[in-house]
């Protein structure tokens, strides 16, 4: 019965000039959705992302009910039509608006065959986007809505963000086709690994950020991306060494040294191994452009 007064509901449609002030390039709310009474369903002329923060609820998208959990992540479309129902526990929910040229934009300089873009279109896509982040990136969100909520409503603001957003979903292969998700400990350990001071403590420092064994972590390490706990640091110490040689005038043995190896020989087979060349012969041609 809910659910036939909710589609009985009158849709409202939102437009963008009578949502925000003269001059604002986008609208961030956090709000908090109590009890089982449906809001009342809408569409926009305008695009939005929202993610949930915490609590669940149900999300009606397009003629369909789906449940909304906390980090989940979706990606609203102009013309989508959509609105939200609570559960008897509270649901947090972030939600960013933008007007649909800023969308335009970005998808036709960035994505321009649409291959990437959370926002799809077409028949092809009758929902939108939809998504369940990690822990780390539910704490970017977290920040990153705390910056918008300050900061001035501008078009450099809410490009930044989205620019961001793309690249954190799509680098992390979220779009992938049958891409694992990782667990959120090896997610973290993989994030802090990539610090000098524990990448240069080796496979062990990695077990120990991921509070498991070694044998757990390769496991389901070699199960998710089909690499080792040794070419996961590894990666991290040369992608380390590599912006070195890029960016500082440090010899070549400190940064070996920096990366926790002590066989310069092993350093150099390394880095020629994954760079085609070695360390010497990347910055000379990296460096004579200023030279």
């Amino acid at each position: 019965m809910k659910k036939i007064r909710y589609k009985k509901m009158r849709m409202t449609r939102l437009l963008w000039n009578q949502t925000v002030l003269p001059g604002q390039a986008y609208h961030i709310a956090r709000y908090t959705m109590r009890g089982r009474t449906p809001r009342k369903p809408h569409t926009h002329d305008f695009a939005e992302v929202f993610w949930v923060e915490k609590g669940e609820g149900i999300h009606e998208i397009n003629g369909q009910r789906l449940p909304l959990k906390p980090g989940m992540l979706v990606a609203i479309r102009p013309n989508d039509r959509h609105g939200f129902q609570g559960t008897v526990e509270s649901c947090r929910i972030v939600n960013v608006a933008f007007p649909a040229d800023t969308l335009d934009f970005l998808r036709e300089r960035y994505c321009p065959g649409g291959e990437g873009f959370l926002w799809t279109t077409g028949t092809t896509a009758p929902l939108p986007f939809q998504t369940t982040v990690s822990a780390t990136q539910r704490r970017w969100l977290r920040d990153w809505a705390d910056h918008l909520g300050r900061a001035p409503c501008i078009r450099l603001e809410i490009e930044r963000f989205l620019l961001e957003l793309l690249h954190e979903l799509t680098a992390a292969g979220q779009s992938a086709a049958g891409a694992r998700s990782l667990p959120d400990w090896l997610a973290h350990a993989l994030e802090k690994i990539r610090e000098p001071r524990h990448f240069a403590l080796g496979t062990p420092q990695f077990a120990r950020l991921a509070g498991r064994t070694p044998q757990h972590v390769n496991a389901v390490l070699k199960a998710a991306r089909g690499s080792t706990a040794t070419e996961a640091v590894n990666q991290a110490r040369l992608d380390y060494a590599a912006a070195q040689l890029r960016m500082s005038n440090k010899k070549i043995i400190e940064i070996c040294m920096d990366c926790g190896l002590q066989n310069l020989g092993h350093f150099h087979r390394l880095f020629r191994e994954h760079f085609g060349a070695t360390p010497r012969v990347y910055r000379r041609r990296l460096q004579a452009v200023v030279r």
